[in-house]
């Protein structure tokens, strides 16, 4: 499934699209509402979503994402992780300032909130050694909630599979309809923004589709693992190509690494931590506090979206599914699943909680001589007298079922390594400040040193809960982690790290003769943790292609465009390629819109034959779609599921899976 980052790029370079081509642009105040509705289908991963009954009155994802939200909120009285780790940062970066300007009256003031940081950084070590207890609750979740088989009813679906795959057309055309006939400017921005949402989703799901090596329906969880690494390459290369352009260049990849290496390269790319990309889509005065609390507490998440907008949806929504809908979709509910998109995207992409510093950007402080008596120089921490020494940092490795409980253990041993060291830098600095007077120098310079050593630490101990998000398939990974071994792949042929990007975000539907796509996911006891794996169960037959063939980069899904430098002095420097154009036939309407089409598909499907064919890239099909605005929809299947270009389908017998498919 193509995640926020995705969706919310389509849109940026939907609406220069329509800019440039004077086409319809909701005003500035109404553009949140627009990126709302170019999420699309994203929505309904949360829905319905009620705090207060989260074990069977709640989306599958709300059940995976409590236990972390659990941590992060706290409970009645006991500040949480989130809080915690604001306070900490807000106190050391308040503190970093005044040692920087050198002003002693500010490091006064201060006082209290330094004598206080070893308590919070005491409470922050507790919170984090009951991660481990957090992880099996996670697996357990993502056990537990596993979509349902397509089979009939499918009003009885879970609402997020209804949404991508039963009446598809039906649904979002009739709330483009009801959009565009509303008099209020955000529920028509928000109707606008659903075309990106329904093409992101149309072109960019068999993509994913091709990298999982299977459809979300039977790997669901790897699917979600590989979207991310998807959003982070997507986000990465779009920003990244804007400011290339703004110096008059491209984002090229050299045909003498058969295009595997893009210039400039993956960690030079914007990152999707500290993007604040839940700006982008922010409305009704959501912030951070009012969501954990309101989880914390289990008391609805209501009063963000707009009256008009929840009835548009759930109106569109009942006329397309029928009457009941499906259990527990209503007012509170689709705005519980907006508040959840909202904070899961606010957690992964805002500097306010983790930070944005990657690995290789974090710098210890110089001129400081050699490191404190409180660090070791192999690296460990020097706690009451005793050294905690710092773990290896480990790697997934796809040959090993259980790898990724494995690195999240790994990762739980930094994190501890790391609050080690922040627990007695945050002793020192507190005890230095404590013997301030109006009367005694500081010491700017140890200061200075402290507080460099006590950022760097930080910004470790945010990196490893990024990774925690990473490896348990919760969040994105950094740019620069998306770059391979590129001397180890030309001498050996093996992928490292195998979750870079080029085991993770490049098509291998050229290499799909084996074919696709492979059965309901098998976990491996007694971890289960193998979905960084290649999906290893029997394929369901027919075998189907997932995706045009070539080994394609996410740009061919995106806007289809790639480029070559033709050399200094060549006109233009940089000549473009449409690899993905918007398909059409001669002079007729683009597929995506071809209720023909659609009908010939359905009928080679229920003959047992292959109905595939791409649409064209989701940026020329949001184009086409809003150009198009009383023009039904075909009921297209939104998760590609089997294949490329299908239209929405269920199994003729449950019992009988996989056997024939059916029209829902």
């Amino acid at each position: 499934m193509t995640g926020v980052a995705t969706q919310l790029t389509v849109a940026d370079l939907v609406l220069d699209s329509l800019r440039s081509g004077g086409g319809p642009v909701p005003d500035d105040a109404d553009l949140p509402f627009f990126r709302l509705g170019a999420l699309g289908p994203v929505l309904a991963d949360f829905l319905p979503t009620h705090p207060a009954a989260p074990a069977g009155g709640s989306a599958p994802m709300f059940g995976v994402w409590a236990p972390v939200l659990g941590l992060l909120a706290g409970t009645p009285g006991t500040p949480g992780m989130a809080a915690n780790l604001r306070t900490l940062k807000d106190v050391l970066g308040r503190f970093e300032r005044a040692v920087r300007d050198k002003d002693q009256l500010a490091l006064l003031a201060m006082k209290d909130d330094l004598r206080g940081l070893p308590g919070v950084v005491t409470a922050l070590q507790g919170q984090f050694a009951s991660i481990s207890g957090l992880r099996s609750a996670l697996k357990d979740a993502i056990l537990r909630t596993r979509p349902r088989p397509k089979a009939r009813p499918a009003g009885a679906w879970v609402p997020r599979d209804t949404v991508h795959a039963h009446r598809t057309g039906a649904f979002w055309h009739a709330l483009r309809q009801k959009a565009a006939a509303s008099g209020d400017p955000r529920v028509r921005a928000f109707g606008l923004g659903t075309a990106v949402g329904y093409a992101g989703a149309l072109c960019g799901n068999p993509f994913v589709n091709g990298v999982v090596g299977s459809p979300y329906r039977t790997h669901w969880w790897r699917h979600r693992w590989v979207s991310h690494h998807v959003d982070a390459w997507v986000w990465g290369y779009y920003r990244t190509r804007e400011r290339v352009r703004a110096a008059g260049g491209e984002i090229v990849f050299p045909a003498g690494t058969g295009g595997r290496v893009p210039l400039p390269p993956c960690g030079t790319w914007d990152d999707i931590a500290g993007s604040e990309l839940q700006d982008r889509f922010a409305v009704g005065g959501i912030a951070p506090d009012l969501v954990l609390n309101a989880v914390r507490d289990r008391v609805p998440l209501t009063g963000f979206l707009p009256p008009e907008l929840l009835t548009l949806w759930l109106d569109s929504y009942r006329e397309a599914v029928g009457d009941p809908p499906s259990p527990g979709v209503d007012g509170p509910g689709l705005d519980g699943a907006y508040a959840m998109t909202w904070l899961t995207t606010w957690i992964t992409s805002s500097a306010a909680l983790l930070g944005s510093t990657p690995p290789h950007r974090i710098q210890e402080p110089d001129a400081c001589g050699d490191r404190p008596d409180w660090v070791e120089v192999d690296g460990s921490v020097v706690v009451g007298g005793t050294a905690v020494p710092q773990p290896p940092v480990a790697r997934p490795d796809p040959s090993v079922p259980e790898i990724a409980s494995a690195i999240a253990a790994a990762i739980l041993a930094v994190a501890e390594y790391l609050l080690a060291g922040l627990a007695a830098a945050a002793a020192l600095i507190w005890a230095a400040v404590e013997l301030l007077d109006d009367a005694t120098d500081p010491g700017w310079d140890n200061l200075r040193c402290q507080s460099g050593w006590t950022d760097s630490f930080l910004a470790r101990l945010e990196n490893a809960f990024h990774d925690l998000l990473g490896t348990s398939g919760l969040g994105p990974p950094y740019a620069v982690q998306l770059a391979h071994n590129e001397i180890q792949f030309q001498t050996w042929g093996t992928v490292v790290p195998p979750d870079s990007a080029l085991g993770t975000c490049r098509s291998p539907s050229a290499q799909e003769g084996d074919g696709y796509p492979a059965a309901l996911w098998s976990p491996v006891a007694p971890n289960e943790s193998n979905w960084p794996q290649y999906p290893t169960e029997p394929l369901e037959p027919p075998p189907q292609l997932s995706y045009p063939e070539g080994p394609w980069w996410p740009l061919h899904f995106v806007d289809g465009f790639t480029f070559t430098d033709a050399g200094p002095g060549a006109v233009p420097r940089f000549p473009s390629t449409q690899n993905n154009p918007l398909a059409a036939p001669a002079g007729g309407k683009p597929t995506v819109l071809d209720a023909a089409e659609w009908e010939l598909r359905m009928r080679r499907a229920e003959a047992g034959g292959s109905p595939q064919g791409a649409f064209g890239n989701a940026v020329d099909v949001a184009v086409a779609l809003i150009g198009s605005p009383t023009t039904p929809l075909p009921d297209w299947d939104l998760d590609g599921d089997r294949g490329i270009g299908w239209p929405t389908w269920m199994f003729q017998d449950a019992a009988g899976q996989p056997g024939p498919v059916v029209r829902e």
